[in-house]
Parts: structure tokens; C-alpha cells; sequence
């Protein structure tokens, strides 16, 4: 993602600047959290390790440092992007639980929040007036009516998101917080710790009750979803054209680049080198 402008926490892009800021079938993390609204078309990206098709009236958000990649995007798309400081929610308060919101991105089946067709069109309608906003300096309060605004279509998410959480029984809710403790865990020691023994001992679990409940939440094994996690990173460190193939080996603690190198063919019947040369051009 692009650095945002100066002396501003929000901005707002147009579909043109989305098309010309993501390449497509390229991993990338994303240095600012983002709201991407989807009026009309659709898109499709992978994202914690799953595809999955963002379709019109949808809200979908992008987390900060976590691994994105957008895999097509349709000729007749239509689409807002708010990209929002790191800070912002901390500078700005809101009622709500935002756990509640991190919760349902992290557990939800689904990326998107899907907006009845009405709703959405207020929801559009207050980031186009953002976007409209956004380049009249010559107006002394910008970036208060920016905020002003986020905060509207943050409420109106979070509204969204309490009427489509489904209620869960003891069992789903254990499972669904073991398994955002989990996924905690693995964004902070996956490049270091490939065994999921050692994710089991901190959440003082067995290995195998862990992959099991992660298995019945996200479809996917704990050995599967640390595999995810290495094959996703290194996709980022090797689009890097500095970067050498034995030093992503490195920085993912493989005894050595033909271990590493032997894993990433396995998972994505390609060498690093030969995905890493399919970006050089671009």
C-alpha cells in the first residue's frame, strides 16, 4: 500500500487509484488499517490463508500488518477506500466494543460486512462526501468533518455486525476464543516457532485438542494454518527484489535456504526463485 498523504490520519481513494496501488496476484501488508466499500462489481482476495469474493453492497476490511493479496478485481467495479492512521481509533472515541469488531473479522466465515441496499447507500454516500472533502484545504475544520464522518460509518458497521452475530452456544464461544488466542499467538511467533506444541503449552492445551477446535472454526489444521502463515510471509519478503532467498530462509528459522526451499515448492509447486522472478518485471 501506498504511504498516505502528510498532516492527514485519513484518506480516500477512488477505484482508478485502488487499480494503480495494488498489483494484482502480489502479497502485501498493509502498513494502515483501510475500509473498502464495494458498490457495485466485485473483487476477489485472498486473506488469512482463504479466497474469498467480496460482492457489491459490502463493506470488507483490511487489518494493518496482516498478509493480503488481491486476485481480481471486476472491469465494472465500483469502489471507495478509506485508509485510516494506526492511531485513529485511539484519538477518536466511539461507544462501541471494538472487540466485538475484531472478534467478528477474526472468526467471522466471511471478510465482509453486507450492508441491506439502503443502508448501504448512506454508507457510500458519507465516504463520497469524504472523498469530496478530502481536497478542499481552503476549509478550516478537514480533517474534524473526516473524522466526524469515519466515526458515522464505524457505527454503522458496528450496527451491522451486532445484528449478524449469531448467538453461540459455551462450546462454539470456547473454541472461537481459543482460536483468536491462537491466531494472536501466530502473528507474533510464527517466523521463529514452527511447532504447534509450542502454541498448545502457552494456551496450556494439548496439541492435538488445539488443531482440532482450530480445525472446526477455520477449517484448518494448526499445522496447516503455520504452514499458511510461512508460505505468506515469505511470498512478501521474496516480491522484494534485495531480498536473496537464502535470507527469507533466514528471517523464517529454516536450518538452511534447501529446507525452505523444499517447504515453499511443496506448498506452492513453484521454487522461491522462480516466484520470485515472476515479479521482477512488473
Amino acid at each position: 500500500m501506498r504511504k498516505k498523504k502528510e498532516n492527514t490520519d485519513v484518506e480516500i481513494l477512488k477505484t482508478r487509484e485502488i487499480r494503480k496501488t495494488f498489483v494484482m496476484n502480489q502479497p502485501f501488508v498493509p502498513s494502515y488499517s483501510a475500509l473498502l466499500a464495494v458498490k457495485q462489481g466485485m473483487l476477489t482476495v485472498r486473506y488469512r490463508f482463504r479466497e474469498y469474493v467480496v460482492q457489491s453492497n459490502s463493506v470488507m476490511l483490511l487489518n494493518r500488518l496482516v498478509v493480503f493479496e488481491f486476485l481480481e478485481i471486476s472491469e465494472d467495479a465500483e469502489l471507495l477506500m478509506v485508509v485510516i492512521d494506526n492511531d485513529f481509533q485511539n484519538r477518536v472515541p466511539m461507544r462501541f466494543s471494538k472487540l466485538d469488531m475484531i472478534q467478528y473479522f477474526a472468526t467471522s466465515p466471511i471478510l465482509q460486512i453486507s450492508f441491506p441496499e439502503n443502508e448501504f447507500e448512506e454508507v457510500w454516500e458519507i465516504v463520497r462526501i469524504m472523498e469530496k472533502r478530502q481536497h478542499q484545504s481552503q476549509f478550516p475544520f478537514t480533517i474534524d468533518l473526516l473524522h466526524t464522518l469515519l466515526v458515522a460509518v464505524s457505527y454503522m458497521m458496528a450496527k451491522q455486525i451486532n445484528e449478524n452475530m449469531p448467538l453461540k452456544n459455551p462450546n462454539e464461544s470456547r473454541r472461537e476464543k481459543l482460536t483468536v488466542e491462537f491466531i494472536r499467538l501466530l502473528h507474533v511467533h510464527f517466523r521463529e516457532q514452527h511447532n504447534l506444541n509450542f502454541y498448545a503449552e502457552r494456551l496450556g492445551v494439548t496439541s492435538k485438542h488445539l488443531s482440532e477446535n482450530l480445525k472446526k472454526v477455520t477449517g484448518f489444521t494448526g499445522r496447516e494454518l503455520i504452514n499458511m502463515a510461512l508460505v505468506c510471509e515469505a511470498k512478501v519478503l521474496l516480491v522484494n527484489d534485495n531480498v536473496k532467498v537464502a535470507v527469507v530462509s533466514d528471517q523464517l528459522n529454516f536450518s538452511d535456504q534447501f529446507a525452505f526451499s523444499k517447504f515453499f515448492k511443496r506448498l506452492t509447486n513453484s521454487s522461491p526463485t522462480e516466484y520470485s522472478s515472476s515479479f521482477s518485471s512488473i
